[in-house]
């Protein structure tokens, strides 16, 4: 198959499909669903419980609903319900899915942290390729040595002086 961008997917215009959705039509492996969900901790007013799984310990769960100020930081996430509002607008239902790397410190939660976010208005909701998946980290995507001749550097540039 293909490789295809997650942003030609999103140039499709279709709605992010949910996850009972991608059990018939998946997305390819290396795309996810991304959610724009920044925790400020001071402005959401969430319904917190703990939730005890055998095997597996306590986990907190999270739930609240997207607000004006949750924006700012695009995390992995699952896509529970997709509905239209009133107003014709499309929004989802999410899980935020714990993720601890390649955020900023401010984004990160814990994965004994379960987070529901309900009414997230469609603009943010995304498609993005999962880390490490571009083409640039295929085993055969080519890459060349560039050999330029040192002289077209200022020689404050390099380390000895040159």
């Amino acid at each position: 198959a293909d490789y295809v961008s997650a942003e030609n997917l999103l140039e499709q215009g279709l709605p992010i499909l949910t996850e009972e959705e991608q059990k018939s039509s998946p997305y390819p492996d290396y795309i996810q669903t991304g959610c724009d969900f920044y925790d400020s901790g001071e402005t959401n007013n969430y319904i917190e419980e703990t939730l005890t799984v055998e095997g597996e310990g306590n986990f907190t769960v999270y739930r609240t609903e997207w607000q004006d100020l949750n924006s700012g930081c695009t995390r992995y996430c699952q896509i529970l319900r997709r509905f239209t509002g009133g107003d014709g607008n499309i929004f989802y239902d999410v899980e935020i899915l714990p993720q601890t790397t390649h955020l900023h410190e401010y984004c990160i939660h814990d994965d004994d942290e379960i987070v529901f976010v309900d009414k997230v208005p469609s603009e943010f909701v995304t498609l993005i390729e999962r880390v490490y998946s571009r083409d640039q980290h295929l085993n055969n995507a080519f890459r060349h040595h560039i050999g330029l001749p040192d002289d077209i550097y200022p020689t404050k540039w390099f380390r000895n002086g040159k």
